[in-house]
Formats: C-alpha cells, structure tokens, sequence
C-alpha cells in the first residue's frame, strides 16, 4: 500500500512539473486561438469589400480550421488529465467496499485511508499559466465569448452603417461616433494581428531552434560512433563483445532518428514551406518597388518574417547537411571492412582473423551500408545539400518571372 502512495506522489509531482513547464506556453496558445478566431469573425461579419476576394476566403478557411484544430486538441488532451484523476478516485471508492470485505489489520486500513485522503483531497489538473483550468467547459466558455464578440461585431457593423445614412442630417455627431467606431475596430483587429503573428513566430523560432538542437546531437553522436568504430578497424582489436557493441550502438542510433524523423518530419516540412513562402513574398515587395509596401507594420513584418525564415532554414538545412556528411562517412569507413584484412597480434605472431569475427565484422559492415542515416520533411525531400541548391534556384526563377510580370 506504501508503494501506491509513493507513486501517487510522483505523478502529481511530474503533473506539477509538466504545468508548471508547459502551462505558459498553453496560456500564450490558447490567446493566439482565440485571437485567430476573433480576426475570422471580424472578417466574415465585415462588410467591406477588401475582405471579398480568393485570397482573404482562403486565408479565413484555413486560420479558423488551424484555430479550431489547435483548440480542441490542446481542450481534450488537457481533460484527459483531469479524467483520470476522476478515474483514479472512482477506483479507489470501488475498493473502499472489498477492503471493508476483506477485514484487513490496523495497519494497512490505516495506509489505505491515507491514500484515500490524498487522492480525495487533490486536484491533478493542467492549467494555463495557472490562470485557468483546461477542461472540456472552457470550449463552452470559449464558444459563449466567440458569440458575445460575434453579435457585438454585427451591432457595431450595423450601427455603423446606419451614421453612413445619416451623415447628410447628423454631420457633426455621425462623424464623430463614425470614426471612434471605425478605430476601435481597427485597433482591435491590429492588436489581434500583431498577438497572433508575433506568437506564430516564436512558435516557428521555438520549433527551429528545438530541431537544431535535436539534429545537431545525432549528427554528434554519429561522428563519435564514426571515431570509436575507426579505432576499432585499425587497432586491430580482437574483443568480440566489442563488434557486438558497435551493432547495438548502431542500432540504438537507427532508432533516435526513427523516433526524431517521426517527431519532426511534418514539422520540417511546414517550416521549410513557410520559410520559403515568405521568401516569395521578399521578392515580390522588392519587384513591386515597396509601392504597397510603405506602411511601418507592414515592412517591419516582411523584413522581420524574412530575415527569421532565413535563419530558420539555414540551420535546420544546414545540420541535416552534417547528418547527411556523417552518414557518407560512416558508409565510406564501412568499405575498409572489406579492403583491410584484420589480423590479431599475440606472442609477437600474427594470426588470421576467426570465422567467428569475420562473421560480425561482415554483419557490421552490411548494416554500415544498408541503413541511411537521413532526416526528411514529410518523407517529401531529404535535408541535404541539394536542398539548398533547390531552394535557390527555385528563388532565382521565382525572381526572373516576378520581375518579368512586373515589366
């Protein structure tokens, strides 16, 4: 019974650890959504016909499924918590009835019932930045607020239309309660703009760097494999624990990056897509001569997002280059197993390699060969240096034609 009461306490430990952790990054989180929802609201309640073109439509489909996607999973992932906390003290009222059955001594009725208080007596619960608790109310919550904004959007929106209407006979009021409406709409959708934007772009740095990080401990980790197994090819060593060591290092690092490729392949992908979607909208300002490009918010966020992406996209490449480097030479140091003919050394005579060893050395160097050591985006394109050589030369078109469009 002492062992449930320690793990008890490890797990609202590590539940405590794990809020405390992550519960601020869910705060920021949950504010990007709601704002996305609140700039696709204004957008389809607006009746201005900026907003009535392909690219706004697209824009508002794709914000409000991200939006909703990212809430709801982040809402049920956060409950489940909650549920198994609610989970855990229904079994422990289940068994509340066999230990009266059992009839056990003082001792172990005792530890039960202080496992009982603990579990009764708290909450194991995730939070955002502890000033909320993500449970599956708060998507009501966060619906009633998107249907509180929603009708206040489509009041002012009328309100607005009707001092259009009477501009003629109330100049001086209806231009007065006109314009402080039409800023407090403006401010509200920029301030919702500049939040959602600049927390996508930590996230996208986030991500970044966490990848870079990720790939630049395995490309490590298979250079050092590459020095040991090199030591061992021309030390001459005739220890086979220590062939069998290498295959299970081997096979150890096969699996990180099986596990790493799983964890960041779509991410990869994404961030390249965005990388080089904002690369795109580089040119095209620089082709428009910054004509419609003059405001402050505006430039400062293409230069901005342009200069991110492009240390975004140089450092995920450029350390799935050094994977890619290692993995050559490791496949390169592979062929020395069949050009070199390894030989012991004892009592000054030299002797031929055993069958056995021959065997593991053989084994080794067919698992060198056959597996690639590789990072990918989606399982679309391998992180090499044909990346970059694409990515430039698909810029340099991009270029041309812009510039040839513009002409």
């Amino acid at each position: 019974m002492c062992r449930y009461i320690s793990l008890y306490i490890a797990i609202t430990q590590a539940v405590k650890d794990i809020d405390e952790a992550l519960g601020t990054s869910a705060f920021f989180l949950f504010v990007t959504v709601i704002c996305s929802l609140f700039n696709s609201v204004s957008v389809v309640l607006a009746k201005s016909e900026s907003y009535r073109t392909p690219v706004v439509d697209a824009y508002v489909v794709w914000s409000t499924l991200t939006a909703l996607v990212t809430f709801l999973l982040l809402t049920f992932s956060g409950a489940q918590v909650q549920k198994g906390h609610d989970n855990i003290k229904q079994a422990v009222t289940d068994c509340s009835d066999l230990v009266v059955q059992l009839s056990p001594n003082l001792k172990t009725t005792l530890t039960f019932t202080l496992l009982v208080e603990n579990i009764k007596g708290s909450d194991i619960v995730v939070t955002g930045w502890d000033m909320f608790t993500i449970r599956k109310g708060f998507i009501l919550s966060v619906a009633g607020l998107m249907m509180t904004y929603g009708v206040l959007m489509y009041q002012m929106d009328a309100l607005k239309t009707d001092h259009e209407t009477r501009m003629v006979f109330q100049d001086f009021f209806g231009k007065i309660h006109y314009h402080d409406l039409q800023r407090l709409l403006v401010y509200t959708n920029s301030i919702s703009y500049v939040f959602t934007h600049t927390y996508s772009l930590l996230t996208m740095m986030f991500f970044s760097l966490l990848s870079y990080h990720t790939f630049i401990i395995l490309s490590d980790s298979v250079e050092e494999y590459r020095k040991s197994l090199k030591d061992l090819i021309y030390s001459g060593c005739d220890d086979l624990k220590s062939v069998q060591k290498h295959l299970t290092y081997f096979r150890r690092i096969i699996e990180c990056i099986q596990v790493v490729e799983a964890g960041f392949s779509w991410i990869t992908l994404l961030l390249l897509i965005s990388n080089i979607s904002t690369f795109f909208l580089m040119l095209s300002a620089i082709a428009d001569g910054w004509a419609n490009y003059l405001q402050v918010m505006v430039l400062m966020n293409i230069i901005g997002s342009f200069t991110a992406s492009a240390f975004e996209f140089l450092a995920v490449a450029t350390t799935g280059i050094k994977l890619s480097k290692a993995d050559d030479a490791l496949k390169r140091l592979a062929i020395c197993f069949a050009e070199k003919s390894f030989q012991t050394r004892r009592s000054g005579t030299e002797e031929k390699i055993s069958l056995l060893k021959l065997h593991y050395f053989s084994v080794l160097a067919s698992t060198l060969r056959r597996n690639a050591l590789e990072l990918t985006g989606g399982k679309m394109f391998i992180l090499k240096e044909s990346l970059i050589t694409s990515v430039i030369g698909c810029m340099l078109t991009y270029g041309v034609l812009i510039f040839q469009f513009r002409n």
